[in-house]
């Protein structure tokens, strides 16, 4: 607020600094205060119905709550390097110890066909190079850097891009009895 200290400022003395390389990933556990300083980040969470917020934001903050949920536990974060799989060149993904949520990423080749798995929905954000997306329907689903769509679970068919693509996949790992777990 104009003309008042904002008392969020105090909570830097809670947080640990720590630096990401592209591609690196930091599991937060719920009640882990945090903040981003710079850069782009992809953010994913378990089904919530509330977002505290500590201060720095003409937003609602409750302080009181906020510091009944709030984890006070010391120590740095654990920084998650992701798992390549050889049988799935290009994908990666982030084991966190969390059941709620899987974390992929996907880099597509120019001109390379990918086939879509039926199974389990995932949630995909496209951050490089427009994607193309071909499936029951002949005309293909066009989605460029930016955009996000949900895959269906009943969902099959390819993808594929002209100039190389990167997506960010997100799942219910095992949802879908009876299928395999695959992101692709």
């Amino acid at each position: 607020m104009p003309g008042r200290l904002d008392r969020g400022l105090l909570s830097i003395l809670l947080l640990n600094l720590v630096r990401l390389r592209p591609g690196q990933a930091l599991f937060l556990a719920a009640g882990e205060l945090h903040a981003y300083l710079q850069g782009v980040g992809i953010e994913i969470m378990a089904n919530s119905n509330n977002v505290l917020r500590g201060g720095l934001t003409t937003k609602h903050v409750d302080p009181g709550e906020l510091l009944h949920v709030l984890n006070f536990r010391g120590g740095p974060g654990e920084v998650l390097e992701p798992l390549s799989w050889s049988e799935e060149p290009g994908l990666d993904e982030y084991e966190t110890p969390t059941t709620e949520f899987a974390l992929g990423h996907l880099r597509l080749d120019p001109g390379r066909a990918r086939t879509l798995q039926p199974g389990e929905m995932r949630l995909a954000l496209i951050t490089e190079g427009p994607v193309d997306i071909v499936a029951q329907d002949p005309l293909p689903l066009k989605v460029r850097p930016g955009e996000a769509l949900l895959i269906p679970a009943g969902l099959g068919g390819a993808i594929s891009t002209p100039e190389g693509a990167q997506l960010w996949m997100a799942k219910v790992p095992g949802y879908g009895a009876g299928t395999p777990s695959r992101w692709i």
